[in-house]
């Protein structure tokens, strides 16, 4: 039997239904577009798993989450977490009053901050976190960096976070940004430099589409002939932390990237959060981090 259902996760599930009903020893699968996007909301295939498992009942767009979960690393049970405190580095408040005036979040105005997010400590992701508070955007509580194609030259394209030893064995990063032309594809948007007392440094790539996206989670807002408009803000390199909606009623995400220490035996002395240089104009804004033990 061949079936042809790469649009239809509801066909795919009822064809491979089918087929197990008619004693089949097995189903195959294959997909167009998912290493062109590493998106999960570019294949239907887990659909299909489910279908074929006649006690995985899947409904609506929950394929997408069934094959993000399946295609992370497995979850840790942290037994510690300490929210760790970002004051020294926050150069921007996430209430956006206005657009254009070179203030707030992204600096499009009310359409697309983060007002109605509340501070305080809450979980995430199921990871606590410790949200500053904006004070109506009277007092910064993010940091901000921007690809040096940003045209305001409002923010740096790099901010510099010190500690006084800090060890621990991952660290989790609540975050988001902003692509003036989102896409389904991956793209190299910035990085987090882990810095150690004796000079070693690590790397954790932000790829837009693997483990941040942008903050608007509007499904007809990117685009890939490769995917379909759904759940935009599911990723495998992250977990969605928080879906939200702006003051104009735009739909809005959060994610949360779990980076595991390879030297947890080392204290972390700087967090670099940087911003890729390039054309393309981005913006990331990191608003807590937690360690976990």
């Amino acid at each position: 039997m061949l079936g042809v259902t790469w649009y239809d996760p509801s066909a795919a599930r009822s064809m491979a239904r089918s087929v197990k009903n008619y004693d089949a020893e097995g189903i195959l699968g294959t997909d167009w577009g998912f290493w062109r996007t590493l998106s999960p909301s570019a294949t239907t295939l887990y659909a299909l798993k489910c279908g074929w498992k006649l006690e995985c009942a899947v409904n609506d767009d929950m394929d997408i989450y069934g094959l993000a979960g399946e295609l992370r690393d497995d979850e840790v049970k942290w037994s510690t977490y300490r929210c760790i405190r970002l004051d020294n580095g926050f150069d921007e408040t996430t209430y956006d009053a206005q657009r254009g005036d070179g203030k707030g979040l992204f600096d499009l105005g009310p359409a697309c901050d983060l007002r109605n997010l509340n501070g305080g400590e809450a979980k995430f992701a199921g990871i606590p976190f410790d949200l500053a508070e904006s004070k109506g955007g009277r007092i910064d509580n993010c940091i901000v960096v921007a690809s040096s194609s940003d045209r305001k030259g409002g923010h740096a394209s790099s901010v510099r976070l010190k500690f006084q030893g800090m060890r621990a064995k991952a660290l989790a990063f609540l975050h988001t940004c902003y692509v003036e032309e989102p896409q389904y594809r991956p793209v190299r948007l910035g990085a987090y430099k882990i810095v150690y007392p004796d000079g070693t440094r690590e790397r954790i790539e932000l790829m837009e589409g693997w483990n941040i996206t942008d903050i608007r989670s509007s499904p007809g807002l990117r685009h890939n002939d490769w995917s379909f408009a759904r759940c935009p803000d599911v990723l495998i390199g992250s977990r969605l932390a928080w879906r939200g909606q702006s003051l104009t009623g735009l739909p809005l995400n959060l994610q949360v990237l779990i980076w595991k220490n390879p030297y947890p035996q080392k204290k972390v002395k700087q967090i670099i959060v940087q911003a890729n240089g390039s054309d393309e104009y981005t913006k990331i804004a990191l608003l807590a981090v937690t360690a976990l033990n």
